[in-house]
């Protein structure tokens, strides 16, 4: 992923031209003056709070499982735009320490899990990067798609509400939802799943990330060994191998563990 900029506007229009992708947002294609007016709000929400904003994300093959990310943007796939604003609008707290998470993919790239893994990378960034204290998600009732990932990467339901639209499409209805990560939620997820984190715990997981493990490999693994009920989620095994690498005083960006 890599930070919104003026050279990523003609990715935004392709993505807004395509009416499945708004299905749940505007319930139509986007003109390229309104993409302008929405391109020229992220980067000014960009410049509110430090470190966080808009990211444009590419992958190797389409975002294909088990392909390695391009090194430049130049060299791979447009996956789509991922956000991490400030909390803003109307329906949202006026807080900095809460920020927004959303996803917005490239039909192509639906149903495969890209959305949930570049929601966990945002979340870690928000709460051990920026130092967040809340992050929430917001969709309409109806888009079970878009709720799927958000309790996918563990996010919990708080409310259904009713904003007022002056031009409502199919589904508004049924109002829209907010789930949200704490930070005390995030601190704790590897309990969420039934595990306490322990040295010997984190050298088996070093060894099976060596032994060239994927994430949900060593997911399926835990579950097997130590009783946790992942199902072999692969957010479980990447928040796995991230806390035993810390635990173990080594780099998570380095080997064995990238």
């Amino acid at each position: 992923m890599v930070p919104l900029a003026d050279r990523h506007f003609e990715l935004e229009v392709e993505l807004d031209s395509d009416p499945e992708v708004l299905r749940y947002i505007t319930g139509r294609a986007r003109s390229r003056d309104e993409v302008a007016t929405s391109h020229s709000q992220r980067l000014a929400l960009s410049g509110k709070v430090g470190g966080l904003g808009y990211w444009m994300a590419f992958g190797s093959d389409g975002g294909a499982r088990g392909t390695v990310a391009p090194e430049h943007e130049d060299q791979g796939d447009f996956i789509g735009l991922m956000m991490l604003p400030p909390a803003h609008g109307p329906d949202q707290p006026d807080d900095p320490t809460v920020a927004e998470l959303g996803y917005r993919l490239a039909r192509h790239c639906w149903r495969r899990g890209l959305a949930s893994e570049a929601s966990q990378a945002l979340l870690r960034h928000a709460f051990d990067t920026v130092g967040q204290s809340r992050v929430i998600a917001q969709t309409m009732t109806v888009n079970v798609g878009s709720q799927g990932v958000m309790k996918a990467v563990g996010m919990r339901y708080v409310r259904t509400y009713f904003p007022s639209w002056d031009d409502p499409i199919p589904g508004t209805e049924s109002g829209e939802v907010e789930y949200e990560m704490t930070r005390e939620m995030w601190e704790a997820r590897l309990t969420v799943w039934g595990l306490t984190l322990t040295t010997d715990i984190a050298r088996q997981v070093r060894q099976w990330r060596a032994d060239d493990y994927t994430w949900r490999a060593i997911a399926a693994a835990a579950d097997h060994q130590w009783g946790t009920e992942s199902g072999g989620n692969q957010l479980f095994g990447s928040d796995l191998c991230l806390e035993s690498a810390r635990m173990l005083g080594e780099n998570p960006e380095a080997d064995p563990w990238n």
